[in-house]
């Protein structure tokens, strides 16, 4: 297989990480905390200063760059 492949994997594996994790912030994790109210504070707090931000961060990184990586791969016509 060729490395391009393999990046190709790569970005959509980080962009799954990205999208399924905001997908769960947003559907059941952000919910679920309003209706508990203030006493969630303290969770949402640890939840965005822990793991689970980092990762967010470096999956979006991820995808933006090996998705720019890619790109200009097609822009200059090199075999994919």
């Amino acid at each position: 297989m060729e490395l391009v492949t393999y990046v190709s994997a790569l970005h959509v594996i980080s962009a799954v990480v990205w999208a399924g994790g905001a997908f769960v912030m947003a559907w059941f994790v952000s919910p679920a905390a309003r209706k508990a109210g203030p006493g969630a504070g303290p969770f949402m707090g640890a939840l965005a200063s822990g793991a689970m931000s980092r990762a967010m961060t470096y999956a979006s990184a991820a995808t933006v760059v090996i998705g720019l990586v890619l790109w200009a791969q097609v822009v200059e016509g090199a075999p994919t």
